[in-house]
């Protein structure tokens, strides 16, 4: 968690690694933090109580969440595969097609996409009792 945390921070603090590959690392790790935010405190509340229970509101919520940062990843390591098929194969023409605004465009892309895939499963969900 920290070392995710204290690479979205160095990454936002040094202008020279503000280019399309490393501002897709910044949101893996980013998304991989909140990966683990998504689980971790009703973890640790079961770890130190007796009642283990979880209400169907917060099993959602928590499914929500995982499912938000899950869908995230698989979609920001596309678009890193993208940005690096880019580097490859037209090199002489990298800096034209992959700009910094297309990357945050495909930033917020994946991050939308990822919302939208999430609610769908959340909110369509019916127990079946």
């Amino acid at each position: 968690m920290v070392g995710n945390l204290g690479l979205v921070v160095l990454i936002y603090m040094e202008c020279r690694l503000h280019t399309p590959m490393y501002i897709f690392l910044g949101n893996l790790a980013l998304m991989d933090s909140c990966c683990s935010c998504a689980i971790t405190p009703k973890m640790l509340e079961n770890f130190f109580s007796v009642d283990r229970r979880i209400s169907l509101y917060e099993c959602m919520a928590q499914f929500y969440f995982l499912c938000v940062a899950e869908t995230a990843d698989c979609f920001l390591l596309a678009a890193m595969a993208y940005d690096r098929y880019v580097a490859i194969c037209n090199p002489l023409q990298y800096h034209t097609m992959m700009s910094k605004k297309l990357s945050i465009q495909m930033s917020v892309g994946t991050f939308i996409a990822s919302n939208l895939h999430s609610m769908i499963h959340a909110l369509l969900y019916r127990p079946f009792y």
